[in-house]
């Protein structure tokens, strides 16, 4: 019996209980899902492995305040680092942020989007929406 290789995912979010509850979902829907709590680690996995896609948490926090290693970053290098190894745009990357109608914020998303996101989507959100948005990028 042949085993399925299932698409893998990295997600890059600050919040351990919203990872494991993610890990957990996205299994059950026939992906597999590695999770990194800032831009610098899930850079360093994404340079050691392959992944189909990424899933990107615009605003990191550390002591409740937003730091600079959050999604916006490792969007921006995960596209510099396929331009430089001359791939294209295979690897699908979804951006998502609770942080859109924070004053003073402006749309995150369409900034994500503007640096190469595929796709985004505001939290709070339902898995299904994440298998959805994941399908209908060509993965899974």
């Amino acid at each position: 019996m042949t085993q399925k290789i299932l698409p893998r995912g990295l997600l890059m979010d600050d919040n351990r209980v919203f990872a494991i509850h993610l890990v957990r979902e996205l299994r059950r829907h026939g992906f597999e899902l590695e999770t990194y709590p800032n831009a610098t680690l899930a850079l360093t996995a994404f340079e050691e492995r392959t992944f189909d896609f990424v899933v990107a948490d615009i605003i990191v926090l550390a002591d409740d305040k937003p730091v600079p290693d959050g999604g916006l970053i490792l969007i921006h290098r995960l596209r510099a680092a396929e331009r430089e190894r001359g791939s294209g745009t295979d690897l699908k990357v979804v951006a998502i942020s609770g942080a859109i109608d924070k004053a003073g914020m402006g749309n995150l998303l369409t900034t994500a989007e503007g640096l190469g996101a595929d796709a985004s989507l505001v939290k709070p959100f339902e898995v299904e929406e994440l298998v959805e948005t994941l399908r209908d990028l060509g993965i899974g």
